[in-house]
């Protein structure tokens, strides 16, 4: 099903897998498989930029086995997290985009009161918004995914400068401006976990941090607090 070019039929196979890994023994057996993991890795990397279904699932199957440290050199191997981190920047970047041209129909809209359009234009900017919630809906569940497999990895110190010289400190702090509970509760962890180096500590303050908590302190949500 990977080497389909449909990219339905992809998502179909990556979801199929995703399934089988909700049993140890079946991950343990898929390793062995000779060109299984090679196929998936090179799909996430070539086709993550197509389908955001395909990227999610695939990134599932990857975090699956970032839970044990066993598997991790096998991760690595397969340029895993390199390749996450890849996609979160790519997400990060169509996030900024698809929120710049949301605001730039705002602007048109209101410049549009009183005309005849105005009523068409109101409907469409509604259409709009929908479609973008459901972005930034399915968007928040890879981004969750993301960094929870990275923080995984993060385990080997090494692994975490790398992630550090490749600004993932600066990612993490972008998305304390979002709303999801689930991806600012691994975001703040992996935060936490970050903080135990002054260096790091002194790029979180630069990049704004304190401001950007502020808006926790009080909070509803126990465990965020």
């Amino acid at each position: 099903m990977f080497y389909d070019e449909n990219g339905e039929t992809k998502t179909e196979g990556a979801m199929s897998l995703l399934y089988l890994c909700f049993s140890h023994e079946n991950m343990e057996i898929m390793l062995d498989h000779e060109t299984l993991f090679g196929t998936v890795s090179r799909t996430l990397r070539d086709d993550y930029k197509k389908s955001i279904d395909l990227t999610l699932y695939l990134l599932n199957i990857f975090q699956a086995y970032s839970n044990f440290t066993q598997f991790h050199e096998f991760l690595s191997n397969n340029q895993i997290g390199d390749t996450t981190m890849k996609i979160i920047d790519h997400e990060i970047k169509r996030y900024i985009v698809r929120v710049r041209e949301f605001k730039k129909k705002t602007e048109d809209l209101e410049k549009a009161q009183g005309t005849d359009k105005y009523q068409e234009m109101v409907d469409y900017m509604h259409r709009e918004e929908r479609k973008l919630a459901v972005m930034v809906k399915k968007q928040e569940k890879v981004l969750f995914v993301a960094f929870h497999l990275l923080l995984n990895l993060a385990e080997d110190l090494q692994i975490e400068r790398k992630m550090k010289n490749r600004r993932i400190i600066s990612q993490l702090i972008s998305m304390l401006d979002r709303n999801n509970p689930d991806l600012l509760f691994i975001v703040l962890n992996f935060l936490k976990k970050l903080s135990i180096f002054g260096e790091n500590k002194v790029e979180m303050k630069e990049c704004n941090i304190v401001d950007k908590l502020n808006r926790f302190i009080p909070c509803n949500n126990q465990l965020l607090l």
